[in-house]
């Protein structure tokens, strides 16, 4: 299969979410995930989407649940990057070159609550998506090596993903742990809420003292 990126599209490049199955606890994201999710760039305000191939702007649309979105021709694949903070410049038949920056990241969706910013990326060959990641790391092996955040990068990273799975309040039990669930609120061992997500001090207080009456 004759793919080549000559670019990454994030600067430096941090996978936050690989390609294949996943559940993720987000009312709306998908549970096969065809693309892969890249993190931003926290030691800029934005964090600028490069074009990984020369091409052609296949499409420049708004989508309910990707947000705004480029899909881009290179020939024998293309390239999709949604949830731009913005609608691209670039217009349906642009020509773009590898490196040439096409958005800015976002987290633009109306269907996906309490996403965190990020770019989705998908490779389509034909009508279909193949994982991007093995294009990627074949290029710039060097920008694919694990990158030393500070503390307080860190603490923003784990802070955005507390924020987003406190707010995935619309998560439902998974069918295997239904059972349970629901046995654990009758006895007070939970009080219902967020199956998927992460359980406050106030909470973990309010449920102990529930199960020990």
């Amino acid at each position: 299969m004759n793919i080549q990126f000559n670019s990454l599209p994030v600067i430096p490049l941090r996978i936050t979410s690989k390609y294949g199955p996943r559940n993720i606890g987000l009312k709306g994201a998908s549970t096969f995930h065809r693309g892969i999710d890249l993190g931003r760039d926290f030691s800029k305000t934005e964090t600028v989407i490069l074009a990984v191939a020369d091409g052609v702007i296949a499409n420049n649309y708004w989508n309910n649940t990707r947000g705004w979105v480029v899909i881009i021709d290179h020939g024998n694949f293309k390239t999709l990057y949604q949830h731009l903070k913005k609608q691209s410049l670039l217009r349906k038949g642009a020509k773009v070159v590898d490196g040439q920056i096409i958005g800015l990241m976002g987290a633009s969706t109306k269907t996906i609550k309490g996403m965190a910013m990020h770019l989705h990326m998908e490779l389509i060959v034909g009508s279909k998506q193949i994982n991007p990641e093995p294009y990627l790391r074949n290029i710039i092996p060097k920008e694919m090596e694990v990158i030393d955040l500070t503390e307080k990068q860190t603490r923003r990273i784990v802070q955005d993903e507390i924020k987003r799975v406190l707010e995935g309040r619309g998560t439902k039990v998974a069918e295997c742990f239904k059972e349970a669930w629901e046995k654990a609120q009758v006895e007070g061992c939970s009080d219902g809420t967020r199956p998927q997500g992460y359980t406050t001090r106030q909470e973990v207080v309010s449920m102990i003292q529930r199960s020990e009456k």
